[in-house]
Protein backbone atom coordinates (compact mmCIF):
# COMPACT_ATOMS: atom_id res chain seq x y z
CA UNK A 1 0.00 0.00 0.00
CA UNK A 2 2.43 2.61 0.68
CA UNK A 3 3.67 2.23 -3.09
CA UNK A 4 -0.15 3.16 -4.06
CA UNK A 5 0.48 6.31 -1.66
CA UNK A 6 3.84 7.54 -3.00
CA UNK A 7 2.87 7.48 -6.89
CA UNK A 8 -0.81 8.52 -6.61
CA UNK A 9 -1.12 12.07 -7.89
CA UNK A 10 -3.35 12.94 -5.43
CA UNK A 11 -4.79 11.74 -2.00
CA UNK A 12 -7.71 13.06 -0.65
CA UNK A 13 -9.03 13.32 3.29
CA UNK A 14 -12.20 13.72 4.88
CA UNK A 15 -10.24 15.40 8.27
CA UNK A 16 -13.35 16.25 9.89
CA UNK A 17 -15.46 13.11 9.25
CA UNK A 18 -16.01 10.68 12.22
CA UNK A 19 -16.33 8.09 9.41
CA UNK A 20 -16.49 7.30 5.47
CA UNK A 21 -20.64 8.14 5.83
CA UNK A 22 -19.84 12.14 6.62
CA UNK A 23 -18.47 12.77 3.14
CA UNK A 24 -15.18 15.37 2.26
CA UNK A 25 -17.50 18.31 2.05
CA UNK A 26 -19.99 17.83 5.38
CA UNK A 27 -20.29 21.41 7.12
CA UNK A 28 -17.84 23.05 4.10
CA UNK A 29 -19.58 26.64 3.27
CA UNK A 30 -18.19 28.01 0.40
CA UNK A 31 -19.23 31.62 -0.68
CA UNK A 32 -22.27 32.24 -2.54
CA UNK A 33 -22.31 31.67 -6.14
CA UNK A 34 -24.12 34.76 -6.50
CA UNK A 35 -22.48 37.02 -5.54
CA UNK A 36 -19.40 36.29 -7.65
CA UNK A 37 -18.50 39.22 -9.84
CA UNK A 38 -17.44 39.18 -13.56
CA UNK A 39 -15.20 42.02 -14.36
CA UNK A 40 -14.31 42.65 -17.76
CA UNK A 41 -11.38 44.98 -19.15
CA UNK A 42 -10.91 46.46 -22.48
CA UNK A 43 -6.46 46.15 -22.93
CA UNK A 44 -5.63 46.08 -26.52
CA UNK A 45 -4.69 43.86 -28.13
CA UNK A 46 -7.04 41.49 -25.62
CA UNK A 47 -10.22 41.73 -23.80
CA UNK A 48 -9.71 40.39 -20.50
CA UNK A 49 -11.77 38.06 -17.76
CA UNK A 50 -11.47 37.30 -14.23
CA UNK A 51 -13.54 36.99 -11.28
CA UNK A 52 -13.58 38.59 -7.82
CA UNK A 53 -15.00 36.20 -4.98
CA UNK A 54 -16.21 37.33 -1.64
CA UNK A 55 -14.28 36.50 1.56
CA UNK A 56 -15.23 33.29 2.82
CA UNK A 57 -16.31 33.17 6.69
CA UNK A 58 -13.36 34.14 8.38
CA UNK A 59 -12.43 30.65 10.75
CA UNK A 60 -8.85 30.51 12.88
CA UNK A 61 -7.62 26.52 12.84
CA UNK A 62 -4.56 26.82 14.73
CA UNK A 63 -3.47 22.89 14.23
CA UNK A 64 -5.18 22.08 10.92
CA UNK A 65 -4.77 18.33 10.42
CA UNK A 66 -2.89 17.82 13.70
CA UNK A 67 -6.52 18.39 15.51
CA UNK A 68 -8.28 16.45 13.09
CA UNK A 69 -10.46 13.43 13.24
CA UNK A 70 -8.81 11.48 10.74
CA UNK A 71 -4.86 12.62 12.20
CA UNK A 72 -5.42 10.65 15.06
CA UNK A 73 -5.42 7.19 13.19
CA UNK A 74 -2.53 5.34 12.86
CA UNK A 75 -3.04 3.67 9.34
CA UNK A 76 -3.09 7.39 8.37
CA UNK A 77 0.48 8.66 9.21
CA UNK A 78 1.76 6.55 5.73
CA UNK A 79 -0.73 8.00 3.62
CA UNK A 80 -0.01 11.50 4.76
CA UNK A 81 3.85 10.98 5.14
CA UNK A 82 4.54 9.23 1.87
CA UNK A 83 1.79 11.41 -0.55
CA UNK A 84 2.89 13.60 -3.01
CA UNK A 85 -0.62 16.01 -3.22
CA UNK A 86 -2.27 15.44 -0.17
CA UNK A 87 -5.62 17.67 0.38
CA UNK A 88 -7.66 17.68 2.91
CA UNK A 89 -11.11 19.26 4.15
CA UNK A 90 -11.59 20.70 7.93
CA UNK A 91 -15.12 21.40 9.32
CA UNK A 92 -14.83 24.96 7.72
CA UNK A 93 -11.84 24.95 5.37
CA UNK A 94 -10.15 23.30 2.79
CA UNK A 95 -6.35 22.67 2.54
CA UNK A 96 -3.52 21.52 0.33
CA UNK A 97 -0.31 20.37 0.89
CA UNK A 98 2.40 18.91 -1.15
CA UNK A 99 6.50 18.51 -0.45
CA UNK A 100 6.94 22.46 -1.74
CA UNK A 101 3.78 24.20 -0.50
CA UNK A 102 0.63 24.69 2.00
CA UNK A 103 -2.06 26.39 1.19
CA UNK A 104 -5.68 26.74 2.62
CA UNK A 105 -9.49 28.39 1.61
CA UNK A 106 -9.46 30.48 3.32
CA UNK A 107 -6.41 31.40 4.42
CA UNK A 108 -4.79 30.68 7.41
CA UNK A 109 -2.32 33.07 9.76
CA UNK A 110 -1.00 30.42 11.51
CA UNK A 111 2.68 28.50 11.10
CA UNK A 112 2.13 24.92 10.22
CA UNK A 113 5.53 24.36 7.59
CA UNK A 114 7.07 21.78 9.86
CA UNK A 115 4.00 19.71 8.19
CA UNK A 116 5.90 20.24 4.98
CA UNK A 117 8.97 17.42 5.75
CA UNK A 118 11.18 16.59 3.15
CA UNK A 119 10.82 12.39 2.91
CA UNK A 120 14.62 12.60 3.21
CA UNK A 121 14.15 14.00 6.37
CA UNK A 122 12.92 10.90 8.06
CA UNK A 123 16.15 9.03 8.30
CA UNK A 124 17.17 11.84 10.60
CA UNK A 125 13.81 11.97 12.60
CA UNK A 126 12.83 8.26 12.89
CA UNK A 127 12.14 8.73 16.49
CA UNK A 128 10.03 11.99 16.07
CA UNK A 129 7.94 9.95 13.35
CA UNK A 130 7.27 7.23 15.79
CA UNK A 131 6.66 8.97 18.77
CA UNK A 132 4.24 10.54 16.87
CA UNK A 133 2.90 7.70 15.85
CA UNK A 134 2.68 5.84 19.12
CA UNK A 135 -0.21 8.15 20.39
CA UNK A 136 -2.52 7.11 17.23
CA UNK A 137 -5.08 4.42 17.60
CA UNK A 138 -5.41 1.43 16.17
CA UNK A 139 -8.83 -0.94 15.73
CA UNK A 140 -6.50 -4.14 16.56
CA UNK A 141 -3.25 -3.85 17.67
CA UNK A 142 -1.61 -6.73 15.86
CA UNK A 143 -1.42 -3.84 12.86
CA UNK A 144 1.33 -1.85 15.43
CA UNK A 145 4.49 -2.41 13.42
CA UNK A 146 2.00 -2.66 9.65
CA UNK A 147 0.97 0.54 9.28
CA UNK A 148 4.12 1.85 9.40
CA UNK A 149 5.27 -1.14 6.60
CA UNK A 150 5.23 1.27 3.55
CA UNK A 151 7.03 4.20 5.27
CA UNK A 152 9.79 1.51 6.31
CA UNK A 153 9.53 0.19 3.00
CA UNK A 154 10.06 3.07 1.06
CA UNK A 155 12.30 4.39 3.12
CA UNK A 156 15.05 0.39 2.57
CA UNK A 157 14.48 1.44 -1.20
CA UNK A 158 15.86 5.04 -0.61
CA UNK A 159 17.82 6.85 1.84
CA UNK A 160 18.62 3.62 4.16
CA UNK A 161 19.10 1.04 1.55
CA UNK A 162 22.39 0.44 3.65
CA UNK A 163 20.82 0.07 7.25
CA UNK A 164 19.29 -2.91 8.94
CA UNK A 165 15.58 -2.22 10.57
CA UNK A 166 13.77 -4.56 12.85
CA UNK A 167 10.67 -4.11 14.94
CA UNK A 168 10.41 -0.53 14.78
CA UNK A 169 14.00 0.48 15.30
CA UNK A 170 16.66 0.85 12.30
CA UNK A 171 19.85 -0.24 13.82
CA UNK A 172 22.43 2.68 12.52
CA UNK A 173 24.82 4.38 15.53
CA UNK A 174 22.72 7.27 17.01
CA UNK A 175 19.51 6.98 15.25
CA UNK A 176 18.94 3.26 17.27
CA UNK A 177 19.84 4.54 20.50
CA UNK A 178 17.17 7.44 19.94
CA UNK A 179 14.80 4.94 19.61
CA UNK A 180 15.87 2.45 21.98
CA UNK A 181 15.56 5.03 24.71
CA UNK A 182 11.82 5.05 25.21
CA UNK A 183 9.50 5.68 27.83
CA UNK A 184 5.74 5.16 28.80
CA UNK A 185 4.01 8.54 29.02
CA UNK A 186 1.52 7.49 31.24
CA UNK A 187 2.98 6.75 35.17
CA UNK A 188 -0.15 5.15 36.97
CA UNK A 189 -1.96 2.92 34.25
CA UNK A 190 -0.41 -0.22 32.87
CA UNK A 191 -0.57 -0.66 29.35
CA UNK A 192 -2.73 -2.86 27.87
CA UNK A 193 -1.68 -6.14 26.38
CA UNK A 194 0.45 -5.73 23.28
CA UNK A 195 -1.74 -8.68 21.51
CA UNK A 196 1.28 -9.55 19.88
CA UNK A 197 3.71 -12.15 19.96
CA UNK A 198 7.61 -12.44 18.83
CA UNK A 199 8.25 -8.80 19.61
CA UNK A 200 11.33 -8.58 21.53
CA UNK A 201 10.87 -6.11 24.35
CA UNK A 202 13.60 -3.59 23.29
CA UNK A 203 10.99 -2.69 20.75
CA UNK A 204 8.53 0.43 21.42
CA UNK A 205 6.01 -2.00 19.71
CA UNK A 206 5.90 -4.12 22.79
CA UNK A 207 3.97 -2.15 24.79
CA UNK A 208 1.04 -0.61 23.51
CA UNK A 209 0.64 3.11 24.85
CA UNK A 210 1.77 7.04 23.61
CA UNK A 211 5.79 7.25 24.44
CA UNK A 212 8.85 9.56 24.62
CA UNK A 213 11.80 8.97 22.40
CA UNK A 214 15.33 10.18 22.44
CA UNK A 215 17.50 11.85 25.16
CA UNK A 216 18.21 15.54 26.14
CA UNK A 217 19.81 17.77 25.28
CA UNK A 218 21.57 17.26 22.73
CA UNK A 219 24.84 19.10 21.04
CA UNK A 220 27.16 17.87 24.05
CA UNK A 221 30.07 15.78 24.03
CA UNK A 222 29.01 12.59 23.65
CA UNK A 223 30.66 9.10 25.15
CA UNK A 224 29.33 5.79 24.25
CA UNK A 225 30.13 3.00 27.28
CA UNK A 226 29.87 0.55 24.74
CA UNK A 227 32.78 -0.72 22.28
CA UNK A 228 33.39 0.30 19.17
CA UNK A 229 31.12 -3.19 17.61
CA UNK A 230 28.33 -1.06 18.35
CA UNK A 231 24.39 -2.44 18.61
CA UNK A 232 24.12 -5.27 16.09
CA UNK A 233 20.90 -7.63 15.82
CA UNK A 234 21.10 -11.34 15.79
CA UNK A 235 18.44 -14.70 15.09
CA UNK A 236 16.39 -13.05 13.04
CA UNK A 237 16.32 -9.33 14.43
CA UNK A 238 15.18 -10.63 17.90
CA UNK A 239 18.40 -9.93 19.58
CA UNK A 240 20.41 -7.15 20.15
CA UNK A 241 24.15 -7.64 21.19
CA UNK A 242 26.80 -5.02 22.48
CA UNK A 243 29.43 -4.84 25.17
CA UNK A 244 28.52 -2.76 27.59
CA UNK A 245 28.95 -2.28 31.80
CA UNK A 246 26.26 -3.52 33.81
CA UNK A 247 25.35 -3.88 37.39
CA UNK A 248 22.43 -3.70 40.07
CA UNK A 249 21.05 -0.99 41.93
CA UNK A 250 18.32 -0.47 44.79
CA UNK A 251 15.56 1.56 43.32
CA UNK A 252 12.04 3.13 45.02
CA UNK A 253 9.49 5.48 44.32
CA UNK A 254 10.51 8.80 42.45
CA UNK A 255 11.09 11.40 44.55
CA UNK A 256 8.28 13.45 43.47
CA UNK A 257 5.74 10.64 43.75
CA UNK A 258 3.15 12.78 45.73
CA UNK A 259 3.29 15.90 43.63
CA UNK A 260 2.28 13.71 41.03
CA UNK A 261 -0.63 11.39 43.02
CA UNK A 262 -1.75 14.81 43.83
CA UNK A 263 -2.01 16.44 40.01
CA UNK A 264 -3.56 12.95 39.19
CA UNK A 265 -6.04 13.23 41.17
CA UNK A 266 -6.88 16.80 40.44
CA UNK A 267 -7.27 14.71 36.60
CA UNK A 268 -9.41 12.11 38.15
CA UNK A 269 -6.87 9.57 38.20
CA UNK A 270 -8.17 7.42 40.22
CA UNK A 271 -5.23 4.50 39.93
CA UNK A 272 -2.54 6.30 41.84
CA UNK A 273 -1.66 2.92 44.35
CA UNK A 274 0.70 1.61 40.54
CA UNK A 275 3.16 4.11 39.66
CA UNK A 276 5.92 3.42 37.13
CA UNK A 277 8.79 6.09 37.97
CA UNK A 278 11.74 4.86 40.28
CA UNK A 279 14.72 6.82 41.78
CA UNK A 280 18.23 4.76 42.54
CA UNK A 281 18.68 4.79 45.90
CA UNK A 282 21.35 4.64 48.27
CA UNK A 283 22.50 4.69 51.73
CA UNK A 284 24.42 6.67 53.22
CA UNK A 285 26.66 7.63 56.31
CA UNK A 286 24.97 10.77 58.60
CA UNK A 287 28.20 12.47 58.07
CA UNK A 288 27.20 13.02 54.12
CA UNK A 289 23.64 14.13 54.51
CA UNK A 290 23.06 17.54 53.11
CA UNK A 291 19.24 18.13 54.26
CA UNK A 292 18.20 18.42 50.24
CA UNK A 293 15.50 17.08 48.81
CA UNK A 294 17.25 14.37 47.49
CA UNK A 295 18.35 12.92 51.47
CA UNK A 296 16.29 11.74 53.22
CA UNK A 297 17.00 10.00 56.77
CA UNK A 298 19.62 7.61 56.48
CA UNK A 299 19.73 7.54 52.16
CA UNK A 300 20.43 9.59 49.27
CA UNK A 301 18.00 8.86 45.63
CA UNK A 302 18.52 10.45 42.63
CA UNK A 303 17.79 9.94 38.41
CA UNK A 304 14.45 9.15 36.66
CA UNK A 305 13.96 5.67 35.70
CA UNK A 306 10.40 4.86 34.24
CA UNK A 307 9.50 1.44 33.90
CA UNK A 308 7.62 -0.26 30.86
CA UNK A 309 5.47 -1.77 33.61
CA UNK A 310 3.95 -0.31 36.95
CA UNK A 311 4.41 -1.42 40.40
CA UNK A 312 2.41 -1.26 43.38
CA UNK A 313 3.44 1.90 45.26
CA UNK A 314 3.46 0.07 49.30
CA UNK A 315 5.91 -2.66 48.09
CA UNK A 316 8.15 -0.47 47.95
CA UNK A 317 9.05 2.17 50.01
CA UNK A 318 12.30 3.12 50.60
CA UNK A 319 14.39 1.65 52.07
CA UNK A 320 13.27 -1.14 49.48
CA UNK A 321 14.46 -4.37 48.25
CA UNK A 322 13.51 -3.66 44.48
CA UNK A 323 16.31 -3.83 42.09
CA UNK A 324 16.97 -4.17 38.75
CA UNK A 325 20.60 -4.34 36.63
CA UNK A 326 20.78 -0.58 34.59
CA UNK A 327 23.21 -0.85 31.61
CA UNK A 328 24.39 2.72 30.87
CA UNK A 329 24.68 3.60 27.17
CA UNK A 330 25.82 7.17 26.88
CA UNK A 331 27.33 9.93 28.71
CA UNK A 332 27.03 13.60 27.92
CA UNK A 333 29.18 16.31 29.39
CA UNK A 334 30.80 19.84 28.79
CA UNK A 335 32.75 22.46 30.09
CA UNK A 336 29.53 24.55 31.86
CA UNK A 337 29.16 21.59 34.91
CA UNK A 338 26.37 20.19 32.82
CA UNK A 339 26.40 15.78 32.12
CA UNK A 340 23.84 13.43 31.65
CA UNK A 341 24.04 9.69 31.82
CA UNK A 342 21.40 7.38 30.16
CA UNK A 343 20.86 4.09 30.58
CA UNK A 344 18.83 0.99 29.92
CA UNK A 345 16.76 -1.12 33.01
CA UNK A 346 17.06 -4.68 32.31
CA UNK A 347 16.07 -7.72 34.05
CA UNK A 348 17.75 -11.84 33.62
CA UNK A 349 15.51 -13.70 30.74
CA UNK A 350 17.96 -16.12 29.92
CA UNK A 351 17.48 -18.75 27.48
CA UNK A 352 16.33 -22.06 26.79
CA UNK A 353 19.71 -23.51 25.61
CA UNK A 354 21.12 -21.79 28.66
CA UNK A 355 22.81 -18.51 27.16
CA UNK A 356 22.85 -15.33 29.73
CA UNK A 357 19.61 -12.81 28.24
CA UNK A 358 18.43 -9.54 29.64
CA UNK A 359 14.39 -8.15 29.22
CA UNK A 360 14.38 -4.65 29.00
CA UNK A 361 11.79 -3.27 31.29
CA UNK A 362 12.47 0.73 31.73
CA UNK A 363 15.03 3.17 30.72
CA UNK A 364 16.21 6.16 32.88
CA UNK A 365 18.88 8.98 33.23
CA UNK A 366 20.92 11.30 35.66
CA UNK A 367 21.15 14.68 34.60
CA UNK A 368 22.51 18.09 36.03
CA UNK A 369 21.68 21.29 34.11
CA UNK A 370 18.57 23.68 33.90
CA UNK A 371 16.03 21.02 34.58
CA UNK A 372 17.19 18.61 36.94
CA UNK A 373 20.40 19.87 39.83
CA UNK A 374 21.51 17.01 40.61
CA UNK A 375 24.05 16.72 43.59
CA UNK A 376 27.95 16.15 43.92
CA UNK A 377 26.76 14.20 46.62
CA UNK A 378 24.85 11.74 44.37
CA UNK A 379 27.12 12.22 41.47
CA UNK A 380 29.32 11.03 43.57
CA UNK A 381 27.54 7.89 44.54
CA UNK A 382 26.65 7.12 40.90
CA UNK A 383 30.19 7.59 40.02
CA UNK A 384 30.89 4.63 42.56
CA UNK A 385 28.30 2.44 41.18
CA UNK A 386 29.46 2.71 38.14
CA UNK A 387 32.96 1.73 38.93
CA UNK A 388 31.75 -1.25 40.47
CA UNK A 389 30.09 -2.61 37.15
CA UNK A 390 31.25 -5.29 35.01
CA UNK A 391 31.47 -5.18 31.33
CA UNK A 392 29.50 -7.75 29.74
CA UNK A 393 28.49 -9.22 26.21
CA UNK A 394 25.32 -7.62 26.79
CA UNK A 395 21.87 -9.78 24.87
CA UNK A 396 18.55 -8.36 24.81
CA UNK A 397 15.55 -10.44 23.97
Amino acid sequence: MGFIYERATLILGAAHARDSSEGLFKGLQRPDPNKVVKVYTDMAPYATCFYTVPEWPYVMEYEPWHDSRLSERAWVMQEFTLSRRFVWSEENSLHWRCREELEAEPHLDTNYFDMIRPFHSLTRRWHVLVGEYCGKQLTYETDRLVALHGIVTALKTSYRKDQEYHFGIWLEGHDTLLTLFWSVRNLFADAPATGLTGIPSWSWASVAGTKSFGYRPEGRMKRYYYDDRGITAKNNGTELHFCAPIGVVQLCVDWDYLRKVDLARKKGVKSTARYRRMSIYVEIPSSKRTGSAETTDNAVRFGRLTLDYTIDVPSCPPPSDFTRHVVPLIRLDDKEDRRAEYMLVVESANKADGRKAYRRVGMGFIRRDAAFRTSDLAWGCWDTILSEMKTEDIVLV
